[in-house]
């Protein structure tokens, strides 16, 4: 099973990003982007891959080791960007950030644990963001409306396992397991 650790977002984050997908949509004719689903809007922080059924049980106490003295928390929705970046967008996002930092000391923690039990991680720097589409073909074109997220923030409180299937029609994400903050 394909499995990857995130933190939820709000769904007032969530509407408020359809809104600015719509807004983006409606800017652009040529370029294809296949926008994320809303309901499946999270902020990512350890992308695990395929796993066996028997980890999940590792994967849940390494989560709950991982938030001891982690507080929740507030993030804060960004701009508009893309990976690699907005003049030659494959990933629209918005970036999240924070005051305290925990979610920084949170990615540590997981990352530590899952690479001392033997789990694969990823060597990147961790950008914090909410995926809000992927452009398939003509990114160069794509214009960008001015939005703008002012304020735009929301409390995390929970950490969750979610299983992710991959089907004809995108991803379907499956909620594993969680853990307060």
């Amino acid at each position: 099973m394909r499995v990857f650790i995130s933190f939820p977002v709000s769904e007032k984050i969530k509407r408020t990003i359809k809104n600015a997908q719509q807004k983006i949509e409606k800017h652009n004719m040529e370029p294809t982007v296949k926008w994320q689903d809303p309901e499946k809007m999270h902020v990512t922080v350890k992308f695990i891959g395929e796993v066996e059924k028997g980890d999940i049980e590792e994967l849940k106490k390494i989560m709950q080791k991982s938030v001891k003295g982690i507080e929740s928390f507030e993030y804060t929705l960004n701009n508009l960007d893309a990976f690699p970046d907005l003049n030659q967008p494959r990933i629209l996002i918005s970036k999240v950030s924070e005051k305290r930092r925990e979610a920084f000391m949170l990615e540590r923690n997981l990352s530590g644990y899952l690479k001392k039990y033997g789990f694969e991680i990823d060597k990147k720097k961790w950008v914090p963001h909410v995926t809000i589409g992927r452009v398939k073909e003509g990114g160069e074109n794509l214009e960008m409306p001015d939005i703008d997220f002012p304020n735009l923030s929301w409390e995390v409180d929970r950490l969750d396992l979610v299983e992710s299937k991959l089907t004809q029609e995108g991803s379907e994400y499956t909620k594993l397991f969680s853990v307060s903050l």
